[in-house]
């Protein structure tokens, strides 16, 4: 990641070192506040297809967002 200035406006670059240079994947623009936006495009149904496939690929999943167990639910629910 490295600071760009065109025009008066800073951007955000995320490169990649490709040998002999850097290649630019993506160019994230700047508020005056200084601070960068982007904007990310839904894709339906991928996470869907890739995490949901294997249980216990879904499991290791939600558990490492810290997310609580069906039991622990139940119990939060009925007290």
């Amino acid at each position: 990641m490295e600071t760009y200035e065109e025009n008066k406006e800073e951007f955000l670059l995320f490169t990649e070192d490709i040998g002999q240079g850097k290649e630019t994947l993506e160019k994230v623009p700047s508020l005056p506040s200084r601070l960068y936006y982007t904007y990310i495009k839904h894709v339906p149904y991928v996470a869907y297809k890739v995490i949901f496939q294997n249980v216990d690929t879904f499991q290791t999943w939600h558990d490492s967002l810290g997310h609580s167990g069906v039991g622990m639910m139940r119990k939060i629910i009925s007290n």
